[in-house]
């Protein structure tokens, strides 16, 4: 397969995006002169609606569009190059009807495969979003493979639209209806930068959306077990809300409203997601996604989301993470269970709060207590904190084996995810390194299961 990119007649004034160089073949190669960061992906079927839908979110952003078609290979061979001429003259007619002084536009044809060459054209303008038709569901075939490949590669976030009314009446001030799906997770992060991305840009209307397994998340927090699959308690309701809400706070402060709705489910997430999208009137949905694909793409919520809603779509990559500076943390989870180490551990997560923070103290006890002993631990507890400190202490007495299969370890991970904590403490024991190897330690077992950096206590050599 040979691939090779054609330009279109340079363009003029505010509009010259792209020279002309000559090539070998005869053809001209594009040549951007500064970055283009709304990509077009263009096909003749549906070339209107897409290109008035990127040209309205790249107004919106004040970015300039770069409009793309690929032509398959073979029809490059046409004499003449009949096809290509054709091709950049309906491009040409394309860009004239959305160009204006704060719109420069540019455009290319490119021949191939055409998520190759798109991903090509991606990398080539160093595009920071690619906009693309989502062609109508196939009998016994889904949607187009196009989109499908494009979501599961594409380096930047992808939005597939089906209709242009809503972005262009954004483009006019009407919020946009925005729909998102959260967790605790780096993809939820990713989609949300790509909704504070627009809500910088316009007024954006958001819904998260946390798609809540009951069962498994009272687990996770430690919570009492539910009575029905469906049942979502006061206490569990109140953790999860936590969590969005710290997940959110950047965008909340930038849209102009924001919705937090809790749905419950015990299928694949894409559903309920979608359902909710639609409940919510949403015209854009944006979901983050692990690019996952052949058969792993059965497990994958952004391509049954593509397959399945009726709005916009928008596919974002995760990110890496940036590497962040040292700093102390807001809220420490400490373990201890009086003996020096656990002592230790729990002065070592006052030494790392920072001013303000809250220090969650942890007991765990083997059985049921009586409320005067309960009330006498916790008193104990909350001593181990000395005077004067300039911090917030909480303390908790655990049950071991409540909820049903929960150890030491798993009582302070399921209070850390409860209080979202940033760092646990805990001791390291005295067990050898063969007995640890062998039996397990908590302090092994909470650095094993912990999303949060650990801090252990270690014995004096």
């Amino acid at each position: 397969m040979r691939a090779s990119a054609h330009a279109a007649q340079p363009l003029r004034g505010r509009d010259a995006l792209t020279r002309d160089y000559p090539r070998s073949d005869g053809h001209a190669a594009c040549c951007l002169s500064r970055p283009v960061t709304i990509l077009a992906a263009i096909r003749f079927v549906d070339a209107p609606l897409v290109v008035d839908g990127a040209a309205a979110i790249a107004r919106r952003l004040e970015e300039p569009l770069h409009l793309v078609h690929v032509l398959p290979a073979e029809l490059e061979r046409i004499p003449g190059d009949a096809a290509q001429a054709f091709i950049r003259g309906c491009l040409e007619a394309q860009a004239r009807r959305v160009r204006s002084e704060r719109l420069p536009v540019s455009m290319e044809v490119a021949s191939g495969e055409t998520h190759l060459e798109l991903l090509a054209a991606v990398a080539r303008c160093r595009a920071s979003l690619l906009v693309a038709g989502r062609p109508p569901p196939e009998p016994g075939r889904g949607r187009g493979g196009t989109v499908d490949r494009l979501s599961a590669q594409c380096p930047v976030p992808m939005i597939g639209i089906s209709t242009t009314e809503r972005l262009t009446a954004w483009e006019g001030g009407t919020p946009l209806r925005v729909t998102v799906g959260v967790d605790a997770s780096p993809l939820a992060s990713a989609a949300l930068d790509l909704v504070e991305r627009l809500a910088r840009a316009g007024p954006v209307e958001l819904t998260a959306v946390r798609i809540v397994y009951p069962i498994a998340d009272c687990l996770r927090f430690g919570l009492p077990l539910p009575r029905t699959y469906f049942e979502i308690s006061a206490e569990l309701e109140a953790s999860l809300r936590r969590e969005v809400d710290a997940v959110i706070s950047r965008a909340r402060e930038l849209c102009t409203t924001t919705v937090v709705s809790l749905q419950a489910s015990l299928g694949r997430p894409a559903d309920p997601l979608v359902e909710a999208a639609a409940a919510a009137k949403a015209d854009l949905l944006v979901l983050g996604t692990h690019q996952r694909r052949a058969m792993s793409r059965l497990s994958s919520v952004s391509h049954h989301a593509l397959h399945l809603a009726q709005m916009a779509v928008a596919t974002v990559p995760a990110t890496k993470e940036p590497a962040q500076r040292a700093t102390r943390f807001n809220s420490v989870v400490a373990a201890t269970d009086f003996s020096q180490l656990g002592n230790r551990a729990v002065a070592l997560g006052c030494a790392a709060l920072r001013e303000g923070g809250t220090l969650h103290l942890v007991f765990v006890a083997p059985e049921q207590l009586p409320p005067a002993e309960q009330a006498a631990l916790l008193e104990r507890l909350r001593a181990l904190v000395p005077p004067g400190e300039s911090i917030r202490t909480e303390a908790e007495l655990r049950i071991r084996g409540a909820p049903p299969g929960s150890d030491e370890a798993a009582c302070i991970l399921q209070t850390s995810e409860r209080v979202g904590a940033d760092l646990i403490c805990v001791g390291a024991g005295g067990k050898s390194a063969l007995l640890s190897a062998l039996l397990g330690s908590v302090a092994s077992r909470v650095m094993a299961g912990a999303h949060v950096p650990v801090l252990v206590a270690r014995p004096a050599e």
